[in-house]
């Protein structure tokens, strides 16, 4: 999952070896080398009907009505990101596929949900405990045994 800043605002889509895809808010598909990669998030790709409201945007700090969500679904087995627009009265998910605009509507697209806040952050104490016993079994006070 990527993003890059085009025409004003930051639009979704993906990268593969240093290039990134994506399509602009008028549908036009394009490539360039400078983009955002998401890390340190933990998402899940849910159906679109039940959870459009939950739904990870490519610039969470823009005004509410100039949000772009993204959308995703697979092409040829792999799974690839895009923006999610209006087309035709229609919630669509549209990318860039080797310079040709696929597009799915709703809802048969999936989009990402921010789960990161569900998972639980790692007990201070359980965590000193872990530190301690791998320092001790890489000096060799420790070592491991078949049950």
């Amino acid at each position: 999952m990527a993003r890059t800043l085009h025409q004003g605002y930051y639009v979704p889509g993906y990268a593969v070896e240093g290039v990134g895809f994506f399509v602009s808010k008028d549908r036009q598909p394009f490539q360039t080398d400078d983009y955002q990669v998401l890390v340190n998030t933990y998402f899940q790709f849910l159906e679109y009907t039940e959870n459009h409201e939950k739904g990870m945007v490519a610039d969470d700090q823009a005004d509410e009505s100039n949000r772009i969500k993204i959308g995703s679904f697979l092409i040829d087995g792999k799974r690839f990101c895009g923006i999610v627009l209006t087309v035709d009265d229609q919630n669509a998910c549209c990318i860039n596929f080797e310079n040709e605009l696929q597009t799915k509507n709703a809802p048969e697209f999936q989009i990402p949900v921010d789960m990161t806040d569900e998972i639980q952050e790692p007990d201070p104490e359980e965590e000193e405990k872990n530190a301690i016993l791998i320092k001790k079994f890489r000096a060799g006070e420790l070592t491991l045994q078949k049950r």
